[in-house]
This record gives structure tokens, C-alpha cells and sequence, in this order.
């Protein structure tokens, strides 16, 4: 098999289990002396200890191709030529200074007449509602995709001012965007202090050799600073002082050459420090890493991730709860769901929620099946902490609420409730009713509660989140409510019949729901 030296070899690999041990070759006009590739020294090196033709060797070689040998050692990857196995080719992004909103056809149209290498870009909203001008680099290393990234930010910057450039893997930027996990503190000081300036991000795939320091890799004289990704790439950040990113850009290579002699280049990025700031908001919102508590069960509710994709969101954001787990039970079966990092956000409301919406704040949260029940937490050293069942009654009755039609109301009572003639004071019941206007009403009851018809569900009059105890309705024995807090209301619901006396356990409580009628079928239908 010819080498990329022009040399013929044989190439061998020996596994242990699933991870590559050694990767060796050997002439086919010396077949006496093997070389093995060194991984830290990144050549191929004399080994006299390998023989792969004797049998009773230990290892269990295997003929693999030229090809193969290169991607099981990724030597291809590394250096000014480096070149990530499978060539995916890099994709080249430039933010601009302008809303995608104010970005129109024609200004595409004038970027792909500008330059040749421009004739197939396409424009997409970047992370902030920004127009970002995006390029594709295939069959091509880093170093040759990042000098023609630096080419189509040229082109550009001559019509708008640029934020940001960079080239990424497109394998890894089909995957999402650079999305920051674990930012060290005092970088987000040196984000405030020099906004002005520019950050160079080099960003490698995850690295499986031993004893490699990224930070070493950055220029004498340099203060750098380490973040990661939620897929776990590793990202060196380096501070410049320069207020141009496309210079700064056509700077950088001499810290990636270091940096790629080492690892595989992934993404190479320059941004104004401002932007990565408003880009990525850090401040007050460092991913924890203290332990929590292996007894205590942390505050949780349910989320949704564009109403398809439910979680259980973890709302102790001052612990780390990596390794950690969800019990949950459906349809009699018992399963587990792992807790893992996630970017949650807040905006008005106090619940976290997974849509970018709000405040960014980094968190955790597990994914679970529409109707599956939590039932306990599992630390990660295996403790065991269930979950309260009025707490989790609240929760799901709280998630209940959400996104719920007008008219619609939902009875809460004893499942095993019998009506009795004899005694009117014989059942505790709740009733919540979806009035307009996101507003729900609570009523409370010791006797029955029937459908009230409202002539308007309309709430222009009526006062939130303040009790209402005058007998005005004959079956509401102990008041109602107006609010538009879906928790409050969840909560009124539950603490009504946990604090009565003789209160029953939540799995004894029975619910129905009573959807408004439509007063013609949804396909508008007659009948003949």
C-alpha cells in the first residue's frame, strides 16, 4: 500500500477491546523492521519489540489499510496540512453587524457577485438575531480553509461591519453551534474589561491520548483561558489586542499551527469580545460545581422543549449534578433516564425553560416520555432519594395547565367518591376552570361541585390572586380564587387537600377533564 511518502508499507493495528492499542507498519522491502507510530511525537518510529508474524506475541494484530491506519492514528489531522479524518471539509461563517431582518435578497445577490468563492453562500439568523454569511470549504485542512475564510470575510467587510469569523468542521457545525459549557470565571471579567478587543477560539475534537495540556499550546507572553463544550470539545480562548476580527483572523495561524502539530483542529473563531459576551451571556450564570446533596431531593418541575420533547428541569442552579439520574415508572415499568447539561433560560415567568428564550443560564435537566410518572432521583453514587408525592401532584398538575383551552375545567376528588343524601359535608374536591386572558380559577369545595355556565369568560373585572369567600356560588363552600400563576394555582389545588383534616394520598385522587364542545365539527362538515 503506498504511503502519502510515496513509500510502500504494510499496516497492522492491535485493539484491546474497542480502543486502538498500536498502530505499526512495516516495508514490504524490509519485513524485518516495524515501525510504530508515536502519538505524542506524531512520526512513526522503530520499534524492534513488534513481530507481528510470531503467534505466540500476546497481541493480535490485524491488516488494516493505508486509510484506516491514518484514521485510527488521525495523523493526517494534525499539522499546517491537517486534514480530520473522512475530509469533511470546513465550513466558513461570518456575523455580521445587522439584523437578519434588514438583510434582504439583494444583499445576498451582491455577496455572490462579489467573488468567486462567494457564488454559493447562503445567509441564516445567527445566535442573536444577526445575519450570519455562511460558506462551504470541502476537501480542504484547516489551515487552506481558514486563509479562504479569511478571503470571504474580506469581500464582506468591505459592505458591512463583521463581529465574528470563523471556520468550523462542517461535520461538527451541522451538529449545532458552538455552544459554551463550562467557562472558567475570570474569563467572563476579561470579557467585560477588554470589550472592545478581539478573542481568538481554537477549538479541537476530543482528544483520547494521554498527558496532552491544551493550554500549553498557546504563545509565549499569552494569557489564555479554557472552556468546553456541552459535546465536550476543548476551546482555548486568547484575548488580542485588535479591534479588527478578519485581521486578527489572518493572524491566528501561527497559534493554531502550534496548537494543530498536537491536536485536530475543529473550529478556529475571532470575535469582537463584546459579541462573545452578548453572544454567550456568562455572567452570573457559571455552570455549577459544587456537589449536591446525596439526601435531599433538588427543586424540579417539568419543561418542554418546543412543545415536543418533554423534561424534568432541575431548578438548583448552584450544584452540579453530573452523574446523577431520574427514576420514573410507566405503564408498570420502571426506568431510568440520565441527568445531563443542559442550556436553560428564564424570562418573565420563574420557571426555567428550554426554549431561547430569557436569560441564559446553564443547568440540567433529563428527558422523559409524555405520561411518564418521576418517582426519585439517583445520585451519583447510587443513593436513592424519592420523590414527595404532593410535591410531584403540584408539578404535574402545574404542567397540566399549560397551553389549555378556554372553558376547560378540571375536578379534582376522591376517586372512590360515592355522592351521599345523607351528609352534604362528605367529600373535599377542587375544581380549576381556564377562564380568558391566561387566567385560572380555583374553587374550593367540601360538598360536590357542579359546571358553572358563564355567560363570559372574560376577567377584565375581577381582582388576581386575591380569595374570594363570600357564599356566591351554593357549592363553594370555602372560597375561589382568580390568578394567573399556574404554580399558585397547582399549589392551591394541592395544599387544599393535604392540610384538611382526614386529607387523603395523592394516588387516592381522582381527576376528570371536562373540554368546552365546539359548536360545529372541525372539518366543517353538513350533513346531506
Amino acid at each position: 500500500m503506498t504511503d502519502i511518502s510515496g513509500a510502500q508499507y504494510f499496516y497492522y493495528a492491535s485493539y484491546d477491546g474497542d480502543h486502538t492499542v498500536t498502530v505499526a507498519r512495516v516495508s514490504d522491502a524490509d519485513f524485518d523492521t516495524y515501525q510504530r507510530y508515536d502519538v505524542e511525537r506524531s512520526a512513526w518510529i522503530i520499534d524492534d519489540e513488534i513481530n507481528i508474524e510470531n503467534e505466540d506475541e500476546d497481541e493480535d494484530w490485524n491488516s488494516v489499510t493505508v486509510d484506516e491506519a491514518d484514521s485510527l492514528t488521525e495523523r493526517r489531522a494534525f499539522g499546517l496540512d491537517g486534514t480530520p479524518p473522512g475530509d469533511p471539509g470546513y465550513t466558513a461563517a461570518v456575523d455580521l453587524d445587522l439584523p437578519v431582518a434588514e438583510f434582504d435578497e439583494s444583499a445576498l445577490q451582491s455577496i455572490r457577485a462579489s467573488a468567486p468563492n462567494l457564488v454559493d453562500a447562503r445567509v441564516r439568523s445567527g445566535s442573536t438575531g444577526q445575519a450570519q454569511i455562511v460558506v462551504d470549504i470541502p476537501h480542504t485542512g484547516w489551515f487552506a480553509a481558514g486563509s479562504a475564510g479569511v478571503a470571504v470575510a474580506r469581500h464582506i467587510e468591505v459592505h458591512w461591519p463583521i463581529l465574528a469569523v470563523q471556520i468550523c468542521r462542517t461535520d461538527l457545525w451541522n451538529d449545532g453551534e458552538q455552544v459554551v459549557h463550562w467557562l472558567a470565571p475570570d474569563f467572563a471579567e476579561v470579557l467585560d474589561s477588554r470589550a472592545d478587543d478581539c478573542v481568538l477560539t481554537l477549538e479541537v475534537v476530543p482528544n483520547p491520548w494521554a498527558g496532552r495540556d491544551l493550554d500549553r499550546y498557546s504563545l509565549p507572553g499569552e494569557t489564555s483561558y479554557l472552556t468546553s463544550t456541552g459535546s465536550g470539545s476543548a476551546q482555548l480562548n486568547i484575548p488580542r489586542v485588535s479591534r479588527n476580527c478578519v485581521d486578527e483572523a489572518e493572524m491566528s495561524s501561527k497559534t493554531a499551527h502550534l496548537l494543530s502539530n498536537g491536536f485536530s483542529i475543529a473550529r478556529i473563531r475571532v470575535s469582537r469580545a463584546r459579541f462573545y459576551r452578548h453572544e454567550y451571556p456568562v455572567s452570573g450564570s457559571f455552570p455549577a460545581t459544587a456537589p449536591p446533596s446525596e439526601t435531599v431531593s433538588p427543586g424540579w418541575h417539568f419543561g418542554s422543549f418546543m412543545s415536543s420533547e418533554r423534561f424534568v428541569v432541575i431548578t438548583d442552579l448552584e450544584h452540579d449534578f453530573t452523574g446523577w439520574a431520574i427514576e420514573v415508572t410507566q405503564d408498570d415499568d420502571v426506568n431510568m433516564a440520565p441527568i445531563s447539561a443542559k442550556i436553560l433560560y428564564r424570562n418573565d415567568s420563574e420557571d426555567l425553560n428550554l426554549h431561547p428564550q430569557g436569560e441564559m443560564l446553564h443547568g440540567f435537566a433529563a428527558s422523559v416520555e409524555p405520561g411518564a410518572q418521576l418517582i426519585a432521583f439517583v445520585t451519583a453514587s447510587g443513593a436513592r432519594i424519592e420523590v414527595d408525592t404532593w410535591n410531584y401532584m403540584t408539578e404535574w398538575l402545574t404542567e397540566s395547565l399549560a397551553d389549555q383551552p378556554c372553558a376547560l375545567i378540571i375536578d379534582l376528588g376522591p376517586s372512590d367518591y360515592i355522592p351521599s343524601e345523607d351528609d352534604e359535608n362528605d367529600v373535599v374536591c377542587v375544581q380549576l376552570i381556564v377562564m380568558a386572558d391566561d387566567v385560572f380559577m380555583v374553587r374550593r369545595s367540601r360538598v360536590e361541585l357542579g359546571h358553572l355556565m358563564f355567560a363570559d369568560y372574560s376577567t377584565d373585572y375581577v381582582e388576581l390572586d386575591r380569595w374570594y369567600l363570600a357564599p356566591h356560588f351554593d357549592d363553594c363552600t370555602d372560597g375561589y380564587l382568580f390568578t394567573k400563576d399556574r404554580r399558585l394555582a397547582a399549589e392551591t389545588c394541592v395544599t387544599w387537600f393535604r392540610d384538611n383534616q382526614g386529607a387523603i394520598e395523592p394516588s387516592a385522587i381522582g381527576c376528570e377533564y371536562r373540554y368546552p364542545d365546539e359548536l360545529l365539527p372541525s372539518d366543517d362538515s353538513t350533513e346531506s
